[in-house]
């Protein structure tokens, strides 16, 4: 007798349980639907969750702009095109262009889709774009510790190496608390009759 009231209230619970899941999954998917991502999060973070709990917890955090929570979450989600395609997404928001193709590549062996084709282009032509230029900061030039002038450097090709040589000239003063003089510079790119 004792172990079939202790069965009963086992299973009891379990259902009970259950049934509160459902409602705070219900509650989550409704949250994100109104555009309440963090509400949204806070439910499934508490659940017990599912692999289909973790994609929704992974569009949850991609929409608040979380994209490294959002990758975590993604790769406990269940393997299929919309995976792969969010991920490549999250990976091309924060410029881990290598890893987006990577996602989207293995979302368009599970599945041929042209948004995702599109994706992928996109995060190619991006990849090649950084390898052929380096971004430069302004550099401020000091004079132990007050501003003297600041110097922009524009875009410029990696193969120059005159270029790449001046800026690395600039980039090492950046640091430096000695009196430095610079005039005005500018840099252009040399056109092809040079």
């Amino acid at each position: 007798m004792i172990k079939i009231v202790f069965i009963s209230l086992f299973v009891s619970t379990l259902t009970h349980a259950s049934l509160f899941d459902f409602i705070d999954r219900h509650n989550a998917k409704k949250a994100y639907q109104n555009r309440e991502y963090d509400k949204s999060i806070a439910i499934l973070t508490l659940l017990n969750k599912t692999p289909h709990d973790w994609y929704n917890l992974g569009n949850s955090y991609y929409k608040k702009g979380k994209y490294a929570a959002a990758i975590k979450a993604y790769e406990k989600a269940p393997n299929n095109i919309n995976k792969y395609h969010n991920l490549g997404n999250c990976y091309f928001q924060i410029k881990d262009y290598d890893n987006a193709i990577k996602s989207y590549q293995q979302a368009l062996m599970i599945q041929k889709d042209s948004d995702t084709q599109y994706n992928l282009e996109l995060a190619k032509k991006q990849k090649a774009k950084n390898n052929q230029t380096i971004q430069y900061k302004a550099i401020q030039v000091t004079n132990n510790g007050k501003p003297l002038q600041s110097v922009h450097l524009q875009e410029m090709p990696k193969n120059d190496q005159k270029e790449k040589q001046l800026y690395n000239m600039l980039k090492s003063l950046e640091n430096k608390k000695t009196t430095t003089i610079l005039y005005n510079l500018i840099l252009t790119k040399r056109s092809s009759y040079d």
